[in-house]
């Protein structure tokens, strides 16, 4: 999917903001910040979907409940 630098910027950037701020970085054909070659929804919704696991994985991302 992304590399592990995307990955970082993404997990940096993103700290402390709603999951929507993920999104932004998929939301649009070849990336809006980052470049990536994702052009059609689905491509762009399972890269999505990774990076939020990654960010789960490695406890970057945290429900409600557990804050």
């Amino acid at each position: 999917m992304i590399d592990a630098t995307s990955l970082e910027h993404i997990a940096s950037y993103c700290e402390g903001m709603d999951i929507d701020s993920i999104w932004y970085y998929f939301d649009k054909p070849n990336g809006a910040i980052l470049k990536n070659d994702y052009i059609n929804f689905d491509e762009r919704r399972e890269a999505f979907l990774w990076t939020v696991k990654q960010l789960v994985g490695d406890g970057r991302i945290h429900s409600r409940d557990d804050i």
